[in-house]
């Protein structure tokens, strides 16, 4: 697995985020329309427009969904690969950076590092070797 691969869990979760504040964006803004189409004459307008409205809302819904699918299953493959490393200090620095998305301070402090580029070289001689092997 790839450096970008595991950084794929931080991406997945911003992903997420944004569509359901996207989702909120939309419902609340049903809510106006809906209260100032309600006094309106034209009932196919206000057809329309529910219509239209519901469309984008499910759309987003199934977005959200299908997001958090591709979310468990990355994290599923994400663990089982950290989970197979021999090195326990890697693993668990892998976890807390690419699973809980650990700042290197923070997890300098966790392992007890001197400083925050401890850890990250740590990872970048790891990832090295993993290139040099695969080449």
């Amino acid at each position: 697995m790839t450096k970008k691969e595991l950084g794929q869990l931080f991406y997945l979760e911003r992903e997420i985020k944004f569509l359901e504040e996207q989702l909120k964006e939309i419902e609340s803004k049903s809510t106006i329309s809906s209260s100032i189409a309600g006094g309106a004459t034209g009932q196919n307008n206000i057809t329309d427009k529910v219509g239209n409205i519901a469309t984008k809302l499910a759309d987003y819904q199934t977005l959200i969904c299908l997001t958090i699918e591709k979310l468990y299953h990355q994290k599923n493959m994400t663990e089982k690969y950290i989970e197979s490393l021999d090195d326990c200090q890697l693993r668990l620095i892998l976890r807390m950076r690419f699973i809980k998305f650990y700042s290197w301070g923070k997890i300098a402090h966790a392992i007890r590092a001197n400083g925050e580029s401890t850890p990250r070289m740590i990872v970048e001689r790891f990832f090295e070797e993993v290139n040099d092997v695969g080449t």
